[in-house]
């Protein structure tokens, strides 16, 4: 899409490589990857998903001619 490298390491930073630990009862688990996206509640969420949308959206006006 074109976009400037600044902007794809800055998603990439943002969506990648996060840490989760289970606290309860006085005890902590050690750090569990998790493997999910962006975070729920981030309002870069929908622009994002716009994004990922968009080669569908094509997809579909491109199959419809």
């Amino acid at each position: 899409m074109g976009f400037p490298e600044w902007i794809i390491q800055f998603v990439q930073g943002f969506t990648g490589q996060k840490e989760t630990s289970l606290v309860f009862s006085g005890y902590q688990s050690p750090p569990i990857a998790v493997a999910t996206g962006i975070p729920q509640g981030s309002p870069l969420s929908p622009i994002l998903f716009l994004f990922f949308v968009s080669n569908l959206l094509n997809t579909f006006k491109e199959g419809a001619t």
